[in-house]
């Protein structure tokens, strides 16, 4: 029984410590991905025609890289630590239930997580249908607003 205990003691421990030990070398890694991926678009600007820099200006461009690729490191570093989190977390639960020799709990406990796709799936689908109509109104309806703001502002001028 106090072994028990202290199998499920231990990997709360480790399921604890894993997220905080995951953030320093996450982050330095982070760094490096946001460097390249600012090489690789800067490279594929270096491609372009003059006909693109003369219809859109060079400061928006350079504030879209640094703007979008902060963004997508910062989606991106969480959902690696909570993926590696969780990994760990179900394979130290898994051998512990192994350990404990406890196969019907193994059984019952990981079925679920199959069947948990096929029942999230639909649902998933329909948000993201719902949520695209709403911000593409959303979209449209600003898009008209800062239209009317600037012609309004040219004519005032």
């Amino acid at each position: 029984m106090i072994q028990n205990i202290a199998l499920i003691v231990g990997a709360a421990l480790l399921s604890g410590l894993l997220p905080s030990q995951c953030v320093k070398p996450l982050s330095m890694y982070h760094r490096f991905i946001e460097f390249d991926l600012k090489n690789e678009i800067y490279q594929h600007y270096q491609r372009l025609s003059v006909n693109f820099y003369k219809n859109n200006r060079t400061g928006d461009l350079m504030n879209r890289i640094s703007d979008d690729v902060s963004k997508v490191r910062m989606y991106f570093g969480p959902a690696l630590m909570y993926s590696i989190n969780t990994v760990a977390l179900f394979v130290i639960v898994i051998s512990t239930w192994s350990v404990l020799r406890l196969p019907n709990d193994v059984c019952v406990g990981t079925t679920p997580c199959c069947h948990c796709h096929l029942s999230v799936e639909p649902i998933d689908s329909q948000a993201q249908y719902y949520c695209a109509r709403i911000l593409s109104k959303l979209s449209a309806f600003t898009q008209e607003d800062v239209q009317w703001y600037w012609n309004h502002k040219s004519q005032c001028d």
